[in-house]
């Protein structure tokens, strides 16, 4: 890709991403974002496809932001489930806090607008395929909590390090990371080893 190419979809995004923030992504539309980016609808097009891949690619840069290519390349390496836990807490209280706008904004969109509902199902599948070898790795150990298949230890795995999880604790309730951290270690450590 050439640079005036990278800088144009770079510029793209970064509009996207401060207007859908500033506004909500159904109050902002390809027309604005175009205007704000310097460029016309039809490039975004070009681009993107549309609003649906425009999305995907503003969630794609807040995550690679925050770090998380290198948080999870962390976590796989992870070989007992003491470590697995320390690991994905870290993920917790470093790249949750960064990218807390930016899912919030899809979730909340996600009822009345395609492309929000589309990014959120993709990345809530990808978590999962995160989580079930990670569950795997501990029940071969013998560590897994007998009464768990692997796909509900999975789906514990979502739900207790759920962005909501972060919300309700961090954000609305005054937790401090270090407290946060803290109880999502125990809950995980309760709900999925023996």
């Amino acid at each position: 890709m050439s640079s005036q190419r990278e800088r144009t979809r770079q510029a793209i995004i970064e509009a996207a991403a401060r207007l859908w923030q500033e506004r909500g992504l159904h109050a902002a539309g390809l027309e604005e974002v175009a205007a704000a980016a310097g460029v016309t609808r039809r490039t975004i097009y070009l681009h993107f496809g549309g609003k649906a891949d425009l999305l995907f690619a503003v969630a794609d840069e807040a995550e690679a932001r925050a770090g998380l290519p290198e948080l999870l390349t962390r976590l796989r390496g992870a070989h007992t489930p003491e470590e697995i836990l320390e690991r994905l807490a870290d993920i917790q209280v470093r790249y949750v806090p960064l990218t807390y706008e930016a899912v919030r904004l899809v979730h909340a969109a996600r009822r009345e607008e395609p492309a929000a509902d589309k990014v959120w199902h993709s990345r809530m599948r990808r978590r999962l395929a995160t989580f079930r070898p990670l569950a795997a790795t501990i029940q071969k150990q013998g560590r897994l909590n007998p009464s768990l298949k692997l796909d509900e230890a999975a789906m514990l795995f979502l739900v207790l390090t759920s962005p909501h999880m972060y919300e309700y604790l961090v954000v609305d309730g005054g937790w401090s990371l270090k407290r946060y951290r803290t109880h999502i270690v125990r809950l995980l450590r309760e709900a999925l080893l023996t």
